[in-house]
């Protein structure tokens, strides 16, 4: 008789561990698919931001090419930098 008894309060237990444990999946569920979506959303930002400094790269370099053209000419037509007086 107490087996009987017994029985329905473990397997209310039991019932109630089950229901805690799939209310904590869906919500593990939840929080995984967010952390995806920010990675993702991450990913994307570091992306474009390695995309905007090889273009910047590339315009640093033609600048410095513009200057260096510059100075060599400047150079050339002061005589390398001395004026002649």
């Amino acid at each position: 008789m107490l087996m009987s008894q017994a029985s329905p309060d473990r397997l209310d237990r039991i019932e109630l561990i089950l229901e805690s444990l799939t209310t904590n999946q869906l919500a593990l569920q939840e929080t995984v698919r967010q952390n995806t979506e920010e990675i993702h959303s991450l990913i994307d930002i570091v992306m474009h931001s390695i995309q905007n400094a090889e273009a910047e790269r590339e315009i640093i370099k033609q600048n410095q090419a513009e200057i260096r053209r510059i100075w060599e000419y400047l150079l050339r037509q002061s005589g390398n930098g001395r004026s002649e007086a």
